[in-house]
C-alpha cells in the first residue's frame, strides 16, 4: 500500500474534508469497511520508519477488516475498520506505541462521515497528559472535561447536552442536588442540610443522576465530570 495514500486519507479526516473526498482517498488505499472505525492516537516510537508502518498495518488486519497507518511529527495514527467493539483492537495495538497516552474514538457509520472521531482522538491524545490517573488507552469520551479545558467546543457541547441539559430536563431538583453535592464537599448530610431535605431524598437523587446521565457523582472521577458540565452549562 502506498504511504502517500494513506497519509492523504488521514489528512482528509483530520481537515474534515468533504465526504466525497474522504471516500475517494479511502477508494485509493482500498479500504472496503462500510461501518466500524477507530482512530488510534499516541507516541510514534523512536523507529517509525516504511518497515515499521507496514508491519503494523499487516499485523492489524489480522484482526481488523482495513488498516491504515501514518506517522505526523511525533505522533503514530492508526485507523482500523470493521469493528463494532474498539477496545479488544485498541489493546492489541498498544504494544506498538512509544511513551505517553494512546487515545481512540469510535464511529459506528463509515469513513466518509468519521472526521468527527479523528478530531475527538486528536484533541483526546493533546489533552491527555491534564489527566494523571489516565488509563492507557484511553477514549476519547473518557477525557471530555480535560478536551473542554483545552478548548475542544465538541467536548463543551458534549457535556452541556449529555449532563446539564438532561438534569435540566429531567426535572424534580436532580441538577440543583447534584450540584449542591459536587461543589459542596461530597457530602451527603451538607447537601441535605444546604437543600433542607432528608439524607435520604438526597441519596435517591444522586442514584436518579447517575440513571439519567451515566455518571455517578459518588464517585470522584464522574464527580469531576459532572462538576465540569454543570460549571459549562451556567456559562
Amino acid at each position: 500500500m502506498d504511504s502517500r495514500l494513506e497519509a492523504l486519507l488521514v489528512d482528509a479526516l483530520l481537515r474534515d474534508e468533504p465526504s466525497e473526498q474522504i471516500s475517494s482517498r479511502a477508494a485509493a488505499v482500498g479500504w472496503q469497511s462500510q461501518a466500524g472505525l477507530s482512530v488510534i492516537v499516541g507516541k510514534a516510537p523512536q523507529e517509525s520508519d516504511a518497515l515499521f508502518i507496514s508491519n503494523i498495518r499487516r499485523q492489524s488486519i489480522r484482526f481488523a477488516a482495513d488498516a491504515v497507518a501514518g506517522v505526523q511529527g511525533d505522533r503514530l495514527i492508526l485507523l482500523l475498520g470493521g469493528a463494532e467493539d474498539p477496545a479488544p483492537a485498541v489493546a492489541k495495538v498498544e504494544p506498538h506505541f512509544g511513551d505517553g497516552p494512546i487515545v481512540y474514538a469510535h464511529h459506528e457509520g463509515p469513513i466518509a462521515t468519521a472526521a468527527g472521531a479523528a478530531t475527538a482522538a486528536f484533541s483526546g491524545y493533546s489533552a491527555a497528559p491534564a489527566w494523571s490517573q489516565a488509563p492507557r488507552p484511553v477514549n476519547a469520551e473518557d477525557l471530555l472535561p480535560e478536551r473542554a479545558l483545552a478548548g475542544d467546543d465538541k467536548a463543551k457541547q458534549t457535556l452541556v447536552s449529555r449532563i446539564h441539559g438532561v438534569l435540566a430536563e429531567a426535572g424534580h431538583s436532580l441538577l440543583e442536588t447534584v450540584q449542591a453535592y459536587v461543589e459542596g464537599g461530597h457530602s451527603l448530610e451538607a447537601t441535605a442540610r444546604e437543600l433542607y431535605v432528608h439524607t435520604n431524598t438526597v441519596r435517591y437523587r444522586l442514584k436518579r443522576v447517575t440513571e439519567v446521565t451515566g455518571w455517578d457523582p459518588m464517585e470522584p472521577r464522574d464527580a469531576y465530570v459532572l462538576q465540569t458540565a454543570l460549571a459549562l452549562g451556567r456559562l
